[in-house]
């Protein structure tokens, strides 16, 4: 029996440290399978590292090779990831756990006194020790987990449910080793001890999936948010072709009037000076269907000019300053993802200023030598607060503000460009500077 509670616990164990592996290999590379796919896989992979640690009779060379091998290939089932990086995160969670493993028992006999081989004789003290050092390495791989998504992932938006749920494995721990004392003060509740580990443990581990659940949560919202922003964003389009369409209609009755005319002039035998006169006197007037700006993106010029109908609407004076675009080396759908955000977050602010004359937003695009040069700026109506090259926004609904940054934040680090966002209090003036 005992040897199947063994076994049992070395399975669990096991598992832990395949789901600690997941927790790393996700916050680099998104999942392939479901969640429930994902379990089951990850359950019998843990069964299958026990077998083989069972046939090797424990020696550890022929285990870790054999664990290298197997959760490399589960990580590369699991998750789109590349062979190289799954070989090499399998790696450093093998050494991770090894010398986690090793440290806290070296420290924690060290601190208590005891004799680690007579303490750990008891399988009950065995299994709440394990409990106790996979309790503290989740702690680690979750703080690693933040660090990563923190600063490698513009995708990453669920910072503070992980930051919360830190103090989850951080208070388990705590509790672990003070449970571990009462085995070393109170001979005979080790099963006891060992019933509350589990409890501990179980609590802990649910901690981590509801904080995942609750980051897939937000990563939908911003999904939706960024949805809905396209669809706005297409009805703008839509709008302004059809005052485009409107307008051309009007241009053309009025040109079969002007034809009208010239055919009567010259039915009645006008002169040709009277004629060309008249044709000079057309040609005089500003042509409206003329394009507002040319960078030889058309892309880019459909934008620009749609933002500079919609900034003439709200009364906000955009005034612009183009190179010609077509060198930059964005794809097409990247520069307008990368315009549209930006401009649309500088109308934002600059439709919320009250003060006429600050009701203004300056875009400026240079082209020099294969780089990119972006900087547009526009006055706010309250202070803005910057910290790591982030807005802290003071709105109600946090969850709709900032993900037009986010946007652009991603897609310019994908094309290995940089930005940075300034604030002058002297001016009132927020400015964002991109570099590609």
């Amino acid at each position: 029996m005992n040897g199947w509670l063994m076994s049992l616990f070395d399975v669990l164990f096991i598992s832990i440290e395949l789901m600690m592996l997941a927790v790393v290999v996700n916050s680099f590379n998104p999942r392939r399978l479901s969640g429930w796919l994902s379990a089951v896989s990850l359950i019998a992979l843990a069964v299958i590292i026990h077998v083989i640690s069972c046939i090797s009779g424990g020696d550890q060379l022929i285990k870790i090779c054999a664990s290298l091998a197997l959760m490399t290939a589960w990580s590369l089932l699991c998750f789109r990831a590349s062979l190289a990086k799954c070989v090499f995160i399998s790696a450093f969670c093998i050494a991770y756990y090894t010398l986690a493993d090793t440290t806290l028992i070296i420290i924690y006999t060290k601190l208590i006194g005891i004799d680690v081989a007579g303490f750990l004789s008891d399988m009950y003290n065995y299994a709440s020790f394990n409990i106790l050092v996979k309790l503290t390495e989740l702690l680690g791989v979750i703080t690693l987990y933040i660090w990563i998504r923190r600063h490698g992932s513009t995708a990453y938006s669920g910072a503070s449910s992980w930051i919360r749920t830190l103090a989850y494995p951080a208070a388990s721990a705590i509790v672990g080793i003070c449970l571990l004392k009462v085995v070393t003060d109170f001979q005979g509740a080790s099963f006891d001890v060992f019933i509350c580990m589990m409890l501990v443990l179980f609590t802990d581990l649910m901690s981590i999936f509801l904080a995942n659940y609750l980051e897939r949560q937000q990563i939908d919202i911003r999904n939706s948010i960024i949805l809905k922003a396209s669809v706005r964003s297409e009805l703008e389009s839509v709008h302004t072709w059809q005052e485009a369409y409107a307008q051309q209609r009007k241009m053309t009755h009025e040109f079969n009037n002007q034809l009208a005319v010239i055919k009567g002039m010259l039915e009645q035998g006008g002169g040709s000076e009277g004629v060309l006169d008249y044709i000079n006197q057309i040609q005089s007037f500003p042509d409206p269907s003329k394009p507002l700006v040319n960078t030889r993106c058309p892309a880019a010029d459909v934008l620009i000019n749609q933002k500079l109908c919609a900034a003439g609407a709200k009364d906000i004076d955009l005034r612009v300053q183009l190179d010609d675009l077509s060198s930059v080396k964005l794809p097409d759908y990247a520069l307008v993802v990368v315009l549209a955000n930006i401009i649309d977050n500088a109308l934002e602010a600059a439709d919320r200023v009250k003060n006429a004359e600050k009701r203004r937003v300056f875009l400026k695009i240079k082209v020099t030598d294969g780089v990119t040069f972006i900087n547009i700026e526009n006055y706010t109506d309250s202070p803005v607060l910057i910290r790591n090259n982030t807005v802290v926004t003071s709105k109600a609904d946090r969850a709709k503000h900032g993900y037009g940054l986010l946007n652009v934040s991603s897609i310019i680090a994908q094309y290995g460009g940089f930005y940075t966002l300034r604030y002058d209090e002297g001016t009132g003036k927020f400015t964002v500077s991109i570099q590609i």
